[in-house]
């Protein structure tokens, strides 16, 4: 009941996760979506610049921290395939 209260005064929202997209989708044909909702996910700026940069440096980031290792120095090899690999 919160968000239909909340609705009358939202005037849309945007999502940028592929899980969300794919929600408020399903929430769409469902008709259970209170107000207008913009796809950024799918931009190409979006997608293309997170993709290329936000994940290769996140990626090198959660590993450093997780193994506690400096990798100055060293060789490291990433693999992946994808937009995002």
């Amino acid at each position: 009941r919160f968000w239909h209260d909340m609705s009358a005064n939202i005037q849309g929202v945007s999502e940028e996760t592929t899980t969300g997209v794919h929600r408020l989708y399903q929430m769409m044909e469902e008709g259970k979506l209170l107000f207008p909702a913009i796809n950024v996910n799918d931009s190409v700026t979006k997608s293309k610049f997170d993709n290329l940069y936000g994940c290769r440096e996140s990626l090198a980031d959660g590993l450093k921290r997780a193994l506690d290792v400096m990798v100055a120095g060293k060789t490291v090899v990433i693999c992946g395939y994808g937009d995002v690999g």
